[in-house]
């Protein structure tokens, strides 16, 4: 996650990226929370909220479905475009 929230450290702007799902291919999508200057506090909370308002919880590979026209077009280190 550090590679998405090290411009807001270039601005000194707090930052946090918040686990909000699987969609429809099985990979994970964040929400990323960025607060103003020395709003560190306030983007915790706000990431903390979220997280007790929608808990997030990883499925096991067994779960996770992948739609058969994307089967093989999903591989593990390569995009999930054909």
């Amino acid at each position: 996650m550090v590679a998405v929230t090290y411009p807001f450290n270039l601005t000194q702007q707090p930052a946090a990226a918040v686990p909000c799902g699987l969609p429809t291919l099985g990979l994970p999508v964040s929400m990323q929370i960025v607060g103003s200057k020395y709003s560190d506090i306030l983007v915790l909370r706000a990431g903390h909220a979220y997280e007790a308002a929608r808990p997030f919880a990883i499925p096991s590979c067994e779960q996770v479905q992948i739609p058969s026209s994307s089967r093989d077009a999903v591989r593990v280190g390569q995009s999930a475009i054909a």
